[in-house]
């Protein structure tokens, strides 16, 4: 099942390669997603962003930057995903600011980068996210996009109850629940920790 909607997603963005009119599509689904998530974080031109899984055609990685002026390096473990993400933002032009490359969340360091983006179809996310954590310096916003319970068998398991959690914004979507922000703190090998001293944001996004 998990492997089912990540194959439908793909399959979308894929599209966008042979009938460019697609990526409005992506575009207006993720444009309030994404700015809510540039004001949790506070993202700047002076960011430096990972986006961990960005699919055939990284729009989130995109608008990130397009929003923000902040260079993003967007990396995936799928061969052929990554070279159709490469023709894509080509085609956009934006080679000199978005980066894709072929390598494992499971196996990366963050330490180059002040923000990371867990995209909704990583897996296994639970995973990613603490190699993201125990590899980075502190201070770095990890950002997890954490789908809604009655989808939640479809996308690799989340269990945010003992993460500290620095922010949170709901997005009202049919399949993502919210995004949570997370601020590391001790850099490698961090005890993660449910706090009270989180915030929350309710945003709709149409």
């Amino acid at each position: 099942m998990k492997n089912l909607i990540t194959n439908i997603t793909q399959s979308l963005e894929y599209l966008v390669e042979r009938i460019p009119w697609v990526y409005r599509f992506f575009d207006n689904y993720y444009e309030n997603i994404i700015d809510n998530e540039i004001d949790l974080a506070g993202i700047k031109k002076e960011d430096r962003i990972l986006c961990i899984g960005g699919g055939p055609c990284p729009s989130t990685a995109i608008q990130l930057h397009m929003k923000t002026g902040a260079r993003v390096c967007v990396i995936d473990n799928d061969e052929e995903v990554v070279e159709s993400a490469i023709r894509n933002v080509k085609r956009f032009n934006l080679c000199e600011f978005v980066s894709v490359e072929l390598a494992d969340g499971t196996n990366i360091s963050a330490e180059d980068f002040s923000v990371v983006h867990i995209a909704l179809q990583v897996s296994p996310k639970t995973r990613v996210f603490e190699k993201v954590v125990n590899t980075s310096l502190p201070g770095t916003k990890v950002l997890v996009r954490v789908a809604k319970d009655n989808f939640s068998k479809l996308y690799s398991p989340f269990k945010d109850d003992f993460i500290s959690s620095d922010g949170i914004v709901y997005h009202r979507k049919k399949n993502l629940d919210y995004t949570l922000m997370h601020v590391t703190r001790g850099g490698a090998n961090e005890e993660v920790l449910a706090s009270a001293n989180s915030f929350i944001f309710d945003c709709v996004s149409t």
